[in-house]
């Protein structure tokens, strides 16, 4: 009588198949606080679309990411924001950065909610390989931080700027021309720097 013992490690697959179960589930408790939430097959190039939130069902769309959001961009963010977005969320870029070992990547942009207001929102997303398939997957959530925003940029407007005439104050200036000396300029600017001494301003 012979036996003939055969193990393998499975650890590392393992590991990557808690990971996509966990998300799956983040995915599905985060939805009901998010502007969006957004589960994608970046192998395959397709969109999935929650159909029903209380038990997580995916339905794959007829559409490609890239088609997906070049639509979202189009229909839903700020015009300032569209060419910062696309390249944020380019299907080559994401890609490359996972296999970079980058899993994770946000952005802050305005775009517009249901009521068609433009509000300042975080988008995160989560780069995965599927524990069965191999797949790459991207889960990208949406949140809204317009009121923190708002602050925030409330905040650097008084810091950097004079209360009483509204122009950037002396520190300001001197990052500003600091940053505009050291970093060379685009062809397509234009930028020139003028000095105006103004007795007697109070």
């Amino acid at each position: 009588i012979k036996a003939i013992g055969i193990s393998e490690d499975i650890n590392a697959q393992k590991q990557l198949e808690i990971r996509y179960e966990e998300e799956e589930k983040y995915h599905l408790a985060l939805m009901e606080d998010m502007v969006a939430c957004h589960k994608y097959n970046l192998t395959r190039n397709c969109i999935y679309k929650n159909t029903n939130r209380l038990i997580g069902e995916m339905e794959e769309l007829p559409i490609t990411y890239q088609e997906g959001f070049k639509e979202a961009a189009a229909r839903f963010v700020d015009a300032e924001e569209k060419q910062e977005f696309l390249a944020s969320f380019n299907y080559e870029y994401l890609l490359k950065e996972f296999h970079a070992g980058n899993h994770s990547h946000t952005i802050e942009y305005r775009r517009a909610d249901d009521a068609g207001k433009i509000i300042w929102v975080l988008a995160k997303v989560n780069l995965m390989r599927h524990s069965k398939n191999d797949e790459i997957y991207a889960f990208i959530y949406i949140k809204d931080i317009d009121r923190k925003k708002k602050q925030e940029l409330s905040l650097k407007e008084r810091a950097e700027k004079d209360d009483l005439t509204g122009m950037y104050n002396r520190r300001t200036m001197e990052s500003m021309l600091e940053s505009m000396t050291k970093n060379p300029l685009k062809k397509s600017n234009c930028s020139a720097f003028v000095l105006i001494d103004i007795s007697n301003l109070k």
